[in-house]
């Protein structure tokens, strides 16, 4: 996160951990909580941070011929974080919408808090239901049977 403003990071993006923060600041949170909370807050920071470059991409930028000018070179370089970067979301966001759901963090999950269940039990009746489901548990309610 950026030293001036916690909300956003070093380079300009909104901060998914002091998004998360405002969340958590939302709830009572119990011991029992503690360790989803702190994955969650890990998960949150590496988003954040996400800035890894593999060595095979920096080994290829070293092998780069002598006549590729420094801008060029430059200009890869923050293409390899780019790209790095949007690989390590797309491997943490789930994860990190997996603890939020189990902390009762996301409509889906507040919504199957209110319906009864648990906030990562699987609703058939709610958005992530799967259609095939809902369509056997109405013909089971027909008498029709499964097919």
């Amino acid at each position: 996160m950026s030293v001036m403003d916690p909300t956003v990071t070093d380079d300009g993006r909104p901060s998914t951990r002091a998004a998360l923060e405002r969340a958590l600041a939302q709830l009572s949170i119990s011991e029992l909580d503690a360790g989803a909370v702190a994955l969650a807050r890990r998960l949150a920071h590496d988003v954040d941070e996400a800035r890894l470059v593999h060595a095979d991409v920096r080994e290829a930028l070293d092998q780069l011929p002598p006549g590729v000018g420094v801008t060029a070179r430059r200009a890869l370089e923050r293409l390899a974080v780019r790209v790095e970067s949007t690989a390590v979301l797309a491997s943490l966001a789930p994860r990190l919408l997996d603890c939020l759901t189990a902390l009762g963090l996301t409509p889906a999950a507040r919504a199957a808090i209110q319906r009864g269940r648990s906030a990562g039990e699987h609703d058939p009746a709610g958005p992530a239901g799967n259609p095939a489901d809902e369509v056997r548990r109405r013909r089971e309610q027909r008498g029709a049977g499964p097919r």
